[in-house]
């Protein structure tokens, strides 16, 4: 014999989903309005946040609790609220999260032809977005993300291959070079660090960078050069950070070609990436007077100095 729900569990259980759109729409506008509120705008980019701002995203968000009951209507008057909020100015991203949604809820429940043209309509919508935002913000939404990934990338890397040291707490920088010359000094090899310009803060990435190239560079040396006397220079210019690691040659352990040996995989290859995510440059070569000699260029913008 089966038994029959109860009727309070039956409208629960139909509740529920209702309840979860509701919460969703609520929640996405709280922080939708959350981050527009507290998004940096130091270049002045994106016009300030005012009343018409909020009310363009509740228009934007609260509707989506009913995306499945009326899936096309929803999308239309998201897209419209969404171009509105691109023409006028505002912070790009936190609109475009609230058209996604409904697209995809289109092209799930609606007929091919019909999805087709919906999404071609949000297609519209967001690169009239693109077109109004700042110059160069095309490129940026896929270079600047892609940047920022590989930085992260290369700071979790950094961390995983650092011996646990309590001298250098944290992620280190070439404040920590007398530290590491040290270091490499008790191995054998003699280095001697010279610093030149008038030293500022460094963007935290950059700081990193700089030291793994001359960390990298020292491994080098004394992997294939153990007798030789080091220097590594560091010179602070006005807009950009040059270092030089150049040892004398002697004790020189075998062929040595131009990429040197850091962490494992990493070497020439590794250098230059970090460089590169930061617009930088290195080079590794033998020196024209003898021994072996990296460079690393890179630029500090003035408005990232200590970040």
């Amino acid at each position: 014999m089966q038994l029959s729900a109860h009727p309070a569990a039956v409208r629960i259980r139909a509740g529920l989903p209702v309840t979860g759109e509701v919460v969703y729409a609520v929640g996405s506008l709280w922080i939708s309005s959350t981050m527009v509120r507290n998004w940096p705008d130091p270049q002045g980019y994106w016009r300030d946040t005012d009343a018409l701002a909020y009310a363009l995203l509740v228009a934007i968000y609260l509707p989506l609790a009913l995306r499945r009951r009326f899936p096309v209507a929803i999308l239309a008057s998201t897209a419209f609220c969404v171009a509105a909020y691109f023409t006028l100015g505002y912070y790009h991203v936190v609109a475009v999260c609230g058209l996604l949604l409904p697209l995809y809820t289109v092209a799930s429940l609606s007929p091919r032809r019909v999805s087709a043209r919906c999404a071609a309509g949000a297609l519209l919508v967001l690169l009239w977005g693109t077109r109004l935002a700042e110059p160069g913000i095309g490129p940026l939404s896929a270079r600047e993300a892609l940047a920022e990934m590989r930085r992260m990338l290369v700071l979790l890397r950094a961390r995983e291959a650092a011996p646990a040291d309590p001298a250098l707490p944290g992620v280190p920088g070439l404040a920590q070079l007398d530290e590491l010359a040290k270091r490499v000094g008790e191995a054998g090899v003699g280095v001697d660090v010279q610093v030149t310009g008038a030293a500022y803060p460094l963007p935290s990435g950059i700081d990193l960078c700089a030291y793994r190239v001359v960390q990298e560079a020292l491994t080098n040396v004394l992997k294939h050069a153990p007798a030789a006397r080091t220097t590594v220079r560091v010179h602070y210019a006005e807009d950009e950070v040059r270092v030089r690691v150049k040892d004398d040659g002697k004790g020189h352990a075998g062929a040595r070609d131009s990429a040197p040996c850091g962490a494992p995989g990493q070497g020439l290859i590794g250098m230059r990436e970090r460089a590169t995510i930061y617009h930088g440059t290195v080079s590794a070569e033998p020196a024209p007077e003898g021994g072996f000699e990296v460079r690393l260029r890179i630029p500090v913008p003035r408005a990232g100095r200590g970040a």
